[in-house]
């Protein structure tokens, strides 16, 4: 079974989330408020993902604590976000793929990050 933790510094959010896993009585689920700086879990997630983050420097820097050794960011983005990765480190290979929401004439992106391999 998949375990997810939701965080969220918004106390008001969290409240909302926990309220719904309890009424449809979701058990893998753990709903954190907190800033993802302040938050720990000494395994490390296999992913990490944020909607509405900041820039994706931001992104990696304030979550690379939490992710495990092979882990992936995935953020999603509405325009494409080309400063930003204009920005990343060198070590960060990414995958940008634009998504199609059906019934919305919108731009959105999904990008993957992660750490390149060394050799």
């Amino acid at each position: 079974t998949q375990k997810w933790v939701l965080l969220d510094k918004v106390s008001k959010k969290t409240r909302f989330l926990t309220q719904v896993a309890a009424e449809l009585q979701l058990k893998n689920i753990t709903v954190v408020s907190s800033r993802c700086e302040d938050f720990h879990n000494a395994a490390g997630f296999d992913s990490i993902l944020s909607r509405a983050f900041g820039s994706l420097s931001l992104f990696i820097e304030t979550t690379k604590h939490l992710l495990a050794k092979n882990g992936k960011l995935i953020a999603m983005k509405a325009k494409y976000p080309a400063d930003e990765l204009a920005n990343l480190p060198e070590d960060i290979a990414v995958i940008v793929q634009p998504l199609v929401i059906n019934g919305f004439n919108v731009e959105r992106h999904v990008v993957l990050l992660e750490r390149k391999e060394r050799g």
